[in-house]
This record gives C-alpha cells, sequence and structure tokens, in this order.
C-alpha cells in the first residue's frame, strides 16, 4: 500500500512536473511568439529603416545628381556669359579701335584741309595783295595819265587862247553888235522874202564860215578839246 502511496506520489509528481514542463512550454512558446513577434518587428522595423535609408540615400544621390547638373548648367552658363562678356569686351574693343582710328583719319584730314585752306588763304590774300597792288598802279599810272592829258589839254587850251586872243585882237566890246541878230539870223530872215520852192533848214558853207562861234568850233575840234569843259 506504501508502495502505492509512492507510486501515486511519484505519478502525482510527474504529472506535475508534466504541469509544469506544460506550463513553462507555454510560457516558452509565448516568450518565444512574443519574441518572434518582437524580432518581426524589430525587422520590419529595420527593414523600414533600411528601405528609408536607402530611399534617402537616393534622394540625396538624386539631390546631389540634380545640384551638380545644376552646378554644371550654372557653370556652363557662367562661361557662356563670360565668354558674351568677353566677346562684347572684344567687340567694344574693336569698335574704340575703327571710332579712334576713324576719328585720327578725320583730324588728319582736317588738318590736311585746313593747311590746304591755309594755303589757299595766304594765295587769296597775296593775290588780293597783288590785285590792290596792280590796281593802285593803274590808279597812279590812270592819275599820271590824267595828269599828263590835264597839262596837255591846259597846253591846248593855252596855245588855242593864244591864238584865238591873236586872231580876234581887234575884236573890241559892243553890246549892240552883241544884241544885234546874227548873219545867219539875218539870213533866215531875209530868205523868208526870197523863199525858196523847198524848204532848206540847214545853212549853206558860206553861212556857216560867216559865223565865228562855227569857226571856234572848228579850231576846237582840230585840237581835239571840242568836248572839254572849258569848250
Amino acid at each position: 500500500e506504501e508502495a502505492n502511496v509512492q507510486l501515486r506520489i511519484i505519478s502525482h509528481s510527474h504529472a506535475f512536473q508534466d504541469e509544469v514542463k506544460a506550463e513553462k512550454d507555454k510560457e516558452n512558446e509565448r516568450r518565444a511568439g512574443i519574441e518572434e513577434e518582437y524580432m518581426q518587428t524589430k525587422l520590419k522595423s529595420l527593414e523600414r529603416q533600411r528601405i528609408e535609408a536607402i530611399e534617402q540615400r537616393r534622394k540625396e544621390e538624386e539631390n546631389r545628381r540634380l545640384e551638380a547638373i545644376r552646378e554644371e548648367e550654372l557653370a556652363k552658363e557662367r562661361d557662356i556669359k563670360a565668354q558674351q562678356l568677353d566677346l562684347y569686351h572684344a567687340e567694344l574693343a574693336a569698335e574704340k579701335a575703327v571710332i579712334f582710328e576713324r576719328q585720327a583719319e578725320i583730324d588728319h584730314q582736317e588738318e590736311i584741309r585746313k593747311r590746304d585752306q591755309a594755303a589757299l588763304n595766304l594765295k587769296r590774300v597775296e593775290y588780293r595783295r597783288e590785285k590792290q597792288s596792280e590796281r593802285e598802279r593803274a590808279r597812279i599810272e590812270r592819275d599820271e595819265e590824267e595828269a599828263r592829258e590835264y597839262q596837255l589839254q591846259q597846253n591846248r587850251l593855252d596855245a588855242l587862247r593864244n591864238k584865238v586872243a591873236k586872231k580876234f585882237d581887234h575884236v573890241r566890246p559892243d553890246r549892240e553888235r552883241v544884241l544885234q541878230n546874227t548873219n545867219s539870223v539875218q539870213s533866215r530872215m531875209d530868205s523868208k522874202v526870197h523863199k525858196p520852192l523847198f524848204f532848206n533848214p540847214g545853212y549853206t558853207v558860206d553861212e556857216l564860215m560867216q559865223d565865228q562861234r562855227f569857226k571856234i568850233q572848228l579850231a576846237l575840234r582840230e585840237a581835239g578839246l571840242h568836248t572839254s569843259e572849258y569848250a
């Protein structure tokens, strides 16, 4: 009987141990499940972090790539602008050089023109001075000629005065003779009495030669003084 009791005790002990073991196994399984779940969650979290890290690196690499592209484009744009600026400066320098050269040519031509104009003005001044000298010489010659002509005229007048004075020295002042008709007038008056068939408005040679004024006119003509103020 004690053996049976002992067996039952042993049996209960084994059963208890089995229950304890079963509980431990369940606890272990639960813990294992929890750990598995934790591990799965951890793995998922790590995977998500890995994916996020990969995505972050990809974004960073993409950003770096885009930044590199942008920097390259900016560098190209800066190079283009620098080239354009250099080209602009070169064109500006060339244009300034052309303008400077053109202005230098204009100044040179202007200097030549001024020299030519100065030479021309000098020639004109010399020409006018020469013409003035010629006019002055001509005026002097003309004055001398007029003086000689006047002196010659005076000499002729003096000669004519002497000639007339000698020729009419016997003539004395006669008021009545001055107021009476001249021979030509008297002849016209007489001709009215013996008027010819055709009227003759002139004078005959004999009538003219009887007029002292006509004789004086002939003398002045012979002396070349009939157009003078004295005549």
